[in-house]
């Protein structure tokens, strides 16, 4: 009975973090339209913008589950490194004066999302828990946008930063929300079990044979 209360008074997931992942996703939708249309906008700044408040989600959402032992390392590890090489390119701008260049970010999404896909396969083959299906085609789609990113880095342009990024904001959003989901379904199939065990534990003492 103990266990059972222990187990129904555990904290649900981040109530923020499924319509996040959602909104993420129309984003990173919305950029890849715009990168799709015949005379897209050439800045740099949006695709950056977006890729930075990605990363402040995955950190925010990792967090969230990993106070629910659930896949979470993985979005820590992808907010946390995208946050690293922004600033380090930012600085690196500051620095020098110069602008910041396609082939540079290209660098950074492609190096980023191979580290966040290897992360995001190891959470789901170590842990095993709920949302895996999720996290195992999540960390396959990034691997992939790595491998694309890296292959072309040196004659990558604005529009195709866009779509990279694009990419990047929709699968990262999809995947939040999936897991969030997915840990939230299972954590209320399990407190619906434990309070089912918790009901019945009354009578299993009673001996009519006697």
């Amino acid at each position: 009975m103990a266990h059972a209360d222990q187990h129904i008074e555990q904290p649900e997931v981040a109530p923020w973090a499924l319509p996040v992942g959602i909104a993420l996703a129309f984003v990173g939708s919305a950029l890849l339209a715009v990168s799709a249309q015949p005379d897209p906008p050439s800045s740099l700044r949006l695709p950056a913008a977006l890729a930075v408040g990605w990363s402040l989600f995955e950190l925010a959402g990792g967090a969230s589950l990993m106070k629910h032992h659930a896949i979470g390392t993985s979005h820590l590890v992808a907010g946390a490194l995208q946050l690293v090489l922004a600033g380090f390119l930012a600085g690196l701008g500051l620095i020098t004066g110069a602008p910041i260049l396609p082939e540079a970010m290209a660098l950074v999404l492609g190096v980023s999302c191979l580290c966040v896909g290897v992360f995001r396969a190891l959470d789901v083959s170590i842990l095993r828990p709920g949302g895996e299906v999720t996290e195992s085609l999540s960390a396959t789609a990034f691997l992939v946008i790595g491998v694309v990113a890296l292959s072309g880095w040196r004659e990558v342009t604005p529009v195709v930063i866009d779509r990279l990024v694009g990419a990047v904001v929709l699968l990262g959003g999809l995947t939040l929300a999936g897991t969030a989901n997915s840990v939230r379904q299972e954590r209320q199939h399990s407190h619906g079990a434990a309070r089912v065990a918790g009901a019945a534990a009354p009578g299993a003492p009673l001996n009519w044979g006697d």
